[in-house]
């Protein structure tokens, strides 16, 4: 068996070649066994194969988070997963012995194909670009690469993680956990198209960037608390771009939330409760303003009218093209750090914030995206 420091002398070429082949060797063990066995933990306190598809499929989406957020940050501090309870929390909280093994596993295969793609399209000095690991310490993109390679091909790798030990609740107890699916409407004091979204060598139209992201929320749980039909909005002013950090924010939690909704809201979107906010929010927001109740009224339709109270109005448009199609953008940095697969690009002119306690502005960026977040 070969050890990490021994992955870490073989070229980069090699060890992405090696990466391509995991989703087949995941395969092949799968097909070994019949649907009962892929189904069916081997005592109550170990994964069944099929939770260990999905887990492998998830942390393929967590990797390339992790990867983005490197490339558009200065070393950010990577928080928000527990190696001993996150997986664990997942596989309950996502229903793993739900899935459908084999969509589970064309997931997997499909997001180490975007990894792979982002990889090879790094320039060379990129790869050098570091990140602060929970326990493991200062990393670069190459020793995440090398790690994952290592992991994929360590003899009954895959057998060995679907033996690992599943963490069991206390008795009366429960695990911190949230997900959401959301509509997120991002606008900003910059001309169309904000050039944060592209990233961290970017300049805002201005020199500095202040925007709102509005979260209209289809539905989600926050520790048990039902948070479908709630709408909450961040605020936040930059002296520079976005991925610059030392940013001031303020969140505003719709006044129909209940008081368990609004803590578990403010709790999330904070980045207090784990979950890409952690870390995103940890590495760009130095300042955090008291949280404000306020009525936040959304209305779709051609143009997307949105009031945070006194607050904010908004006022979106998408572009389309002659045949009526909507224009979207994918692949941008910061859409990595948001988990945004795709966004629509909308126009937002007399879009307006006056908050007391931060920049007043006015701008004509707009951005629609459809999330599924959890933490």
């Amino acid at each position: 068996m070969m050890t990490v420091d021994e992955y870490a002398k073989l070229s980069r070429a090699d060890r992405l070649q090696r990466l391509e082949r995991g989703p087949d060797g995941v395969g092949a063990v799968v097909r070994s066994h019949n649907d009962d066995v892929l189904a069916r933990r081997p005592d109550g306190k170990n994964w069944a194969p099929t939770e260990l598809v999905c887990h492998l499929r998830d942390i393929e989406e967590l990797l390339m988070t992790r990867l983005s957020l490197i490339v558009a940050t200065n070393e950010p501090t990577l928080v928000g997963f527990d190696p001993e309870k996150t997986p664990d929390r997942w596989a309950e909280e996502r229903q793993y012995l739900r899935n459908d093994i084999g969509e589970a596993l064309a997931a997997f295969r499909r997001r180490r194909e975007e990894s792979l793609a982002f990889l090879r399209g790094l320039a060379p000095e990129q790869w050098d670009r570091s990140a602060i690991h929970p326990t493991r310490g200062r990393m670069t993109i190459d020793d995440f690469v090398t790690l994952e390679t290592w992991h994929d091909e360590s003899p009954g790798a895959v057998e060995a993680r679907a033996r690992r030990p599943r963490l069991m609740r206390d008795e009366g107890g429960t695990q911190m956990a949230w997900n959401m699916t959301a509509n997120m409407i991002e606008f900003c004091s910059c001309k169309t198209l904000c050039p944060c979204w592209l990233g961290p060598d970017t300049q805002p139209d201005q020199g500095w960037c202040s925007g709102a992201l509005v979260f209209e929320i289809k539905q989600g749980a926050i520790d048990g608390v039902d948070v479908g039909g709630c709408k909450a909005a961040l605020a936040a002013e930059w002296p520079g771009n976005f991925f610059g950090g030392n940013g001031t924010a303020r969140l505003y939690i719709d006044a129909k939330a209940s008081e368990a909704q609004r803590r578990g809201l403010e709790a999330v979107f904070s980045g207090k409760k784990g979950g890409l906010f952690q870390g995103l929010m940890g590495a760009v927001i130095a300042k955090w303003l008291p949280a404000k109740t306020a009525p936040i009224d959304i209305k779709h339709g051609e143009t997307m009218l949105i009031t945070i109270g006194e607050s904010g109005k908004a006022t979106l448009t998408s572009f389309k093209d002659q045949s009526g199609r909507t224009a979207t953008v994918q692949g941008t940095a910061a859409q990595g750090a948001f988990q945004s697969g795709s966004m629509e690009i909308a126009s937002a002119k007399g879009t307006r914030w006056s908050d007391p306690d931060l920049r007043k502005w006015e701008g004509d960026s707009g951005t629609i995206h459809a999330v599924n977040w959890s933490g």
